[in-house]
């Protein structure tokens, strides 16, 4: 069984990775990992300078809660709600631990939380102060990253799929090979998340997205290499994804279901799908900071985020699949339908939820990242920036 210690080496690896990484992405990461002081209410003006205020500090994605929501919490409890944010997953882990004392409340999704688990920088749940914890269905509960929801209860779930502008691709191939074909060099934007990218390249390839066998994940390793010196894609963190296909300056991104979504209401000129391949699925969880200085204020918006109507208006806000099963009565009838956010049963037997990676396989793509993103680097530097008349031109 490896050691905590051995655990917290390959970690801190992990980190220095993304440290380095950021110095080379096309787009740089705008809130610089974590913005602070960024409070939903500000305080009545009546309240004495001296009159302690109670608040909760979550540390989160940015827009990833519905503001009358939060405003509800308030009224309702007296408590204020700050928020913190970051922009990718790697952002979250480290400033959790360089400020392990600065948030209460934190949102992560299920691998990386096994990593703050195993490295202690997450404190184990009060389940008597949780008396919603029973509004789950059973399928997002007692998951292998977190048995006996000991850390974490649910927040919301969805896929990781592809989006695109069908204004300029009108028919495309709706699969995961899309975002590595040659056609579309320079107008690919890939997230910097290290399974999401694997599952697309393991998938493309007709492999599981949770093998273990190091030859899959060395295959994949050779055909992101490959495909990275031919395509050219613009790396960058969530921000920078949406932002690159919402502009116009990519035609195809890997994104989450939810912004997808949103994306496409705001522009008809987007749409998305699943693919045909399958998707992962994510779920992103509500964990309490470790050395949190608002327990019990923490405990309370859990609750609170878990209660069905509450669940139902951050979910129709934000349009994604929510895993409270008394939020139904209380969902949007679009929503619902949308196949992209709540897929059919066919479409969800062939998408999974990431597996608990081994040792081996953490170390494979670890090393195959680096390479990755160190041959990026170089192309970066090599090579002139693609112009939209040579995108065009490429893709004639």
């Amino acid at each position: 069984m490896l050691s905590f210690v051995e655990f917290l080496k390959t970690f801190m690896k992990t980190i220095a990775k993304h440290l380095r990484i950021t110095a080379f992405l096309l787009f740089s990461i705008s809130l610089g990992g974590c913005q602070k002081g960024e409070e939903v209410l500000t305080s009545d003006s009546s309240e004495s300078p001296s009159e302690e205020v109670q608040e909760v500090v979550v540390y989160s994605w940015e827009e990833y809660f519905n503001p009358e929501v939060i405003a509800k919490f308030e009224t309702e409890t007296g408590i204020r709600v700050r928020f913190e944010y970051y922009d990718s997953l790697g952002a979250l882990a480290g400033g959790l631990q360089s400020q392990p004392d600065a948030f209460d409340v934190v949102v992560v999704d299920d691998v990386t939380l096994l990593e703050l688990k195993d490295i202690r920088m997450v404190r184990p749940l009060d389940h008597k102060l949780l008396a919603n914890l029973g509004n789950f269905y059973a399928r997002y509960v007692d998951q292998e990253f977190d048995p006996g929801n000991e850390y974490s209860i649910p927040y919301l779930w969805g896929t990781t799929l592809i989006a695109y502008r069908r204004d300029r691709l009108p028919d495309p191939e709706k699969s995961w090979k899309l975002l590595f074909n040659p056609d579309l060099k320079g107008r690919v934007a890939l997230m910097e998340e290290k399974e999401d990218l694997y599952a697309a390249a393991l998938m493309s390839l007709g492999l599981r997205m949770d093998s273990e066998e190091i030859e899959d994940l060395e295959r994949a390793t050779e055909f992101l290499s490959e495909r990275v010196a031919m395509v050219r894609p613009k790396f960058s963190a969530l921000e920078g994804i949406k932002d690159l296909i919402a502009t116009g300056k990519c035609d195809v991104a890997c994104l989450y279901s939810g912004d997808a979504a949103i994306l496409a209401e705001e522009d008809e000129g987007i749409s998305y799908f699943i693919p045909e391949e399958g998707a992962p699925i994510w779920m992103d969880n509500l964990a309490i900071a470790r050395e949190s200085k608002n327990v019990e204020n923490a405990h309370l918006f859990l609750d609170f985020i878990s209660r069905g109507d509450i669940a139902a208006e951050n979910a129709n806000f934000l349009w994604y699949a929510t895993p409270n099963k008394t939020a139904e009565p209380f969902l949007s009838d679009d929503l619902l339908a949308d196949e992209a956010i709540y897929p059919p049963a066919e479409v969800m037997s062939r998408c999974a939820f990431h597996a608990n990676p081994s040792l081996e396989r953490l170390e494979a793509i670890n090393r195959g990242m680096k390479r990755i993103f160190d041959q990026a680097r170089s192309e970066i530097v090599q090579s002139a920036p693609i112009t939209e008349e040579e995108s065009n031109s490429d893709s004639e």
